[in-house]
């Protein structure tokens, strides 16, 4: 459903030059879902010790899953397009943790080369420790080298609780 409406929006405002945005969808949409994983496991005191986290949600994520539904954890995904501007929201109710926005906010601020990049500075077993950010730094460099398209990502907390990242391409400028 989310490739169908992505390429229907895509379509739609004739910019089928950031096609690669769906792989961006699918990654945003997968740090939500994990996000929202951990906090039930934490809240659930599911596990001992928050490096058993990643080993339990490779093992009983299905069951993981159904508990985040029960409680009400969702990740929603979002457009807002025109003819001159495309822009992808992926808002989860789980707020990001101070510590781990100011991690991507400084991986974001450098040149990640390689998806290893992503991962520099992890010191434990981490799921999607750094392939999303890989894939912006990529899309962002690619939109600006190849179509000088400007393209802003952002990762924030708004006033209820939601993190919210979202990524905006401008296709013309003023």
């Amino acid at each position: 459903m989310i490739n169908f409406l992505n390429n229907a929006i895509l379509d739609y405002i004739n910019r089928k030059e950031i096609e690669s945005s769906i792989s961006i969808i699918h990654e945003l949409t997968a740090n939500g879902e994990k996000a929202n994983l951990e906090s039930i496991i934490v809240e659930n005191k599911l596990v001992n010790d928050k490096s058993e986290i990643p080993t339990l949600i490779r093992k009983e994520k299905d069951m993981l899953l159904k508990l985040c539904d029960k409680k009400g954890k969702w990740v929603k995904i979002s457009w807002k397009f025109t003819h001159k501007i495309f822009k992808i929201e992926v808002r989860n109710n789980t707020p990001i943790d101070p510590v781990g926005l100011e991690g991507i906010r400084d991986k974001m601020s450098l040149k990640l080369n390689t998806i290893a990049d992503g991962f520099l500075g992890e010191v434990e077993d981490r799921i999607g420790a750094g392939l999303g950010l890989f894939f912006i730094n990529f899309f962002k460099s690619e939109m600006k080298e190849k179509f000088d398209f400007e393209t802003i990502f952002r990762i924030y907390e708004n006033d209820y609780g939601e993190t919210i990242a979202s990524i905006t391409v401008l296709f013309e400028k003023d």
